[in-house]
């Protein structure tokens, strides 16, 4: 198979996406209705992280990094009333949650890794906030509470994504008449 990039009208580079057969978009927003929006959530009902605004970003997984390319973005969640957002150098938290995923798109780990432990591979312009993970090829960032809290975060949905892929492979599987080839 040839992969044919294209730029796109703000002259950035398009990834050709082939969506995984176990992870659509719909999937993903029910796993992550599932298992990770009620623990934010109840986090921000009780005040055990210090803000109720966030954003969730989920990457596709399995598409290669290219450096001028779009986050190729399967699903994605606010939280708070992003006209009430702070801002810091003029960045919203969606922003920044962009910037952890791709940082961790581009290096395979998580960007607490990247930032706490392994600070020259960061270039100029990458995020230098932490909270994302790599997780079974699924990167997630989150930005809007403590970076911990971030991580926690992004950590639990990229397992929860992992989890509903395995559910979906698991229900083919246990289908005699289902196809060798997905």
């Amino acid at each position: 198979m040839v992969l044919v990039f294209r730029q796109n009208l703000t002259n950035q580079l398009e990834v050709p996406m082939t969506n995984p057969t176990f992870l659509t978009a719909k999937q993903a927003e029910e796993a992550f209705d599932a298992f990770v929006k009620p623990g934010i959530k109840e986090a921000m009902f009780n005040e055990n992280v210090n803000r109720s605004h966030m954003h969730v970003v989920v990457l596709q997984p399995g598409v290669p990094y290219q450096e001028d390319a779009d986050l190729p973005i399967l699903f994605e969640k606010s939280f708070g009333d992003v006209a009430d957002w702070e801002k810091w150098d003029g960045k919203s938290f969606k922003e920044f949650a962009y910037g952890k995923a791709r940082l961790s798109w581009r290096t395979g780990l998580s960007s607490r890794e990247v930032v706490l432990t392994k600070p020259h591979l960061l270039l100029p312009g990458d995020c230098r906030l932490w909270g994302s993970s790599v997780y079974g090829g699924v990167v997630t960032g989150v930005s809007g509470v403590q970076p911990f809290f971030d991580e926690m975060f992004a950590i639990m949905t990229s397992a929860a994504m992992v989890g509903e892929a395995s559910y979906y492979a698991d229900q083919m599987a246990q289908n005699p008449d289902s196809p060798d080839f997905v």
